[in-house]
């Protein structure tokens, strides 16, 4: 295992990017890790509005 962890840090110190990536990622998972980051965009106002054309609509074919 040593021989290993040696040879994959020896390669990221001599500029292999794929062996860098790896070893950041792995060493400090907290600040090298691949980040996702997810938007959604709702107008709640419409929503709203809906809701409330559905509530009456609703109503309406009850009474």
């Amino acid at each position: 295992m040593a021989t290993v962890s040696n040879a994959l840090y020896e390669s990221a110190v001599s500029g292999n990017l794929g062996a860098q990536v790896f070893f950041l990622k792995n060493r400090d998972a907290e600040r090298w890790r691949d980040k996702f980051y997810n938007s959604v965009d709702v107008d709640l106002g419409s929503l709203h509005l809906e809701a409330m054309k559905k509530i009456v609509g609703d109503i309406k074919e009850i009474n």
